[in-house]
């Protein structure tokens, strides 16, 4: 469920004082941007509606800096503020509405898809009632060569509720969907719900992928990150109606702050678990 208007304005608030903090910090010689490789936003679906506030958006990204693909977000940075567009669940929109508006401004784009759930609506949680399918074999195969695709699983499951056999299953069983696809080998991996433990991002690696993306809203660093599983990369959650400022705040990764709270709860729950596994 969205967050409220009220919740919204507190994030506002709290992303501002870091995004001024960082304006102070950018004036001192010698510390590195907080920027690092760049930022990678998440949509999920755009609907008709929604086009004109997306487009907008995109301008507002392309007076910034510049919109790369993944794998070039990846590589050393640019002189200019890097930016990276990514789609979870391959919604009918992105062909719909989406590709039209990318398409106008040469923009490159990645779509992570869950491979087993290709022309059905989706039936996951949080997607209740959407009327919006996941995009059939036919229509991801005819995406133009701009937009990558990446994996999803095949479920959208939460991969840290999983055994051995159904992780290996989910993780590779979506990398071989993509291959039948002819989409090309998929080293991208986006958590459903950005689900994640350190087993999940050994399984992973173990399976095939080389960058998997949390939701965690942070900045692309500008080295490996994560838990010694992997390359573990953030990614800021947007969506078409964000307000302006909202957005600017989101894209300039001043919603870090959310991740540090995010990855404190996981470490808690990590060590409940540890600590229930080991009988104390």
């Amino acid at each position: 469920m969205p967050d409220s208007n009220a919740k919204r304005a507190v994030k506002v608030a709290l992303s501002s004082l870091l995004w001024a903090t960082d304006r102070v910090r950018s004036r001192i010689p010698g510390l590195a941007s907080v920027h690092g490789r760049g930022v990678v936003l998440l949509y999920h679906s755009i609907p008709e509606r929604d086009r004109e506030r997306f487009g907008r958006q995109l301008d507002a990204l392309v007076a910034l800096g510049e919109v790369v693909s993944l794998d070039e977000l990846l590589t050393a940075p640019g002189a200019a503020p890097r930016f990276a567009i990514t789609f979870d669940d391959a919604l009918d929109t992105l062909a719909d509405v989406a590709l039209a508006e990318l398409q106008r401004r040469g923009l490159t784009a990645t779509v992570f898809v869950p491979t087993g759930a290709l022309a059905a609506l989706p039936r996951w949680a949080g997607a209740d009632g959407s009327a919006d399918a996941v995009m059939s074999a036919e229509r991801l195969g005819a995406l133009p060569e701009s937009i990558a695709i990446g994996s999803h699983t095949r479920t959208h499951v939460r991969l840290s509720t999983l055994g051995g056999d159904e992780l290996a299953t989910e993780l590779a069983g979506s990398l071989s969907d993509i291959r039948n696809l002819g989409a090309g080998p998929a080293m991208h991996l986006a958590f459903p719900y950005g689900d994640w433990s350190p087993e999940v991002a050994a399984a992973a690696v173990a399976a095939g992928y080389n960058h998997l993306w949390t939701v965690e809203p942070k900045p692309v660093a500008s080295g490996p990150s994560g838990d010694g599983a992997g390359d573990l990369l953030g990614r800021v959650t947007v969506d078409a109606d964000d307000w302006p400022i909202e957005y600017r705040l989101k894209t300039a990764g001043s919603y870090r702050w959310i991740a540090w709270f995010m990855t404190a709860k996981r470490r808690r729950a990590s060590a409940v678990a540890r600590t229930a596994a080991s009988g104390g």
